[in-house]
């Protein structure tokens, strides 16, 4: 298995936080916040069963599915879950998407008009990247069984991936020479992590002409242990700024979330969460940007990081993280979900107004 991406993964979806986590009998856990309280309760946690080789992958889109839920078993084929709208999973057991995998999966969802769907990507044995999708119908493509599209490269990285609504898919990962692809395409740099990619950068609707034109952004730990980003409009995603340095003393691959400025949903800011290389306890450091006027505004600063404070549980060590945006009653709130690989615990922080 290639580098492995965190153990943990959580996606909002409405008012709701899900949580997903791999325990360490290698079974597929599962808990949600619904706004008020814990379910299955503060300290128990859903079995989903199997037996896992990867890090989960999780998306939501509207569609007939509330969450579908991504893993890599043990023969190394890619399986599925989904959490139906009325809270139950399906099917009773995994289903097998076929292919042969040495990394964990990563998904992206695109909506195009009243049609979406829900896009799978690995690496193969052959280091190349491949994908398979899920259609608002039910409908994979390819099918279910059949072997999976093959898009090229040699990659050490896993992959990510995001999707622009009415404008397309977007997939990131590391070659062997250490670059950044995009969409097959080498743009640049030389990177220690894998990637995170986010959607944002000032406006909710692309085809809103009152707004600043969004931006597809990927993360990544350079060289110098500093975090470095890079940047394309989405309606021209060859069109990369180049890597700007974020500066930090990091110790880990960044993670990003989208949060709403305005309760309108029409104003983005990103967030990047990293963990610090310079504090032995474990600290968590933050930065956001956003645009105004067609400015980019960064806080604290382009370089400059805030501190999220320190807990044992941030420690390098066993460490793995998500950051993703909720936003209940259109309130503009960050959470940040960690787990200790040898003491089992898991934890969820949440910060709001984060500048």
């Amino acid at each position: 298995m290639l580098i492995s991406r965190k153990a943990i993964e959580a996606i909002a979806v409405g008012n709701q936080l899900h949580i997903f986590c791999i325990g360490q009998d290698n079974s597929m856990y599962h808990k949600y916040w619904d706004g008020k309280a814990w379910s299955p309760s503060g300290k128990d946690w859903e079995s989903l069963g199997g037996t896992w080789v990867s890090a989960p992958a999780i998306s939501s889109f509207d569609g007939p599915n509330l969450v579908d839920l991504f893993a890599v078993g043990t023969d190394n084929q890619m399986y599925h879950r989904y959490l139906d709208k009325k809270g139950n999973w399906q099917p009773s057991d995994w289903e097998a998407l076929a292919g042969t995998f040495i990394s964990p999966p990563a998904v992206a969802c695109l909506e195009v008009g009243t049609s979406a769907t829900v896009n799978v990507y690995a690496i193969g044995t052959d280091n190349q990247i491949y994908t398979k999708s899920l259609d608002s119908t039910g409908a994979w493509n390819p099918a279910k069984t059949a072997a999976w599209t093959a898009l090229g490269g040699k990659n050490v990285s896993p992959p990510s991936a995001v999707g622009v609504n009415n404008v397309e898919l977007d997939y990131f990962g590391l070659g062997t020479e250490n670059g950044m692809y995009h969409n097959g395409v080498n743009i640049g740099g030389t990177f220690v992590t894998l990637p995170a990619a986010v959607v944002g950068g000032g406006c909710g609707e692309i085809d809103n002409p009152g707004q600043p034109l969004c931006n597809t952004y990927v993360f990544a730990l350079g060289t110098g242990n500093k975090v470095y980003c890079n940047s394309a409009p989405i309606e021209n995603s060859g069109s990369w700024a180049g890597w700007q340095d974020l500066g930090g003393l990091c110790s880990s691959a960044p993670a990003g979330g989208t949060t709403w400025s305005k309760p309108t949903g029409s104003d983005t800011e990103v967030h990047v969460v990293v963990l610090s290389a310079a504090n032995p306890v474990g600290e968590v450091l933050h930065k956001s940007f956003g645009q105004s006027a067609g400015t980019v505004v960064w806080h604290p600063s382009k370089t400059g990081w805030d501190s999220l404070g320190e807990h044992s549980l941030f420690r390098n060590q066993g460490f793995f993280y998500t950051a993703k945006s909720v936003d209940p009653g259109q309130t503009c709130q960050l959470t940040l979900v960690t787990a200790q690989e040898f003491n089992e615990t898991v934890a969820a922080w949440s910060w709001s107004g984060l500048k």
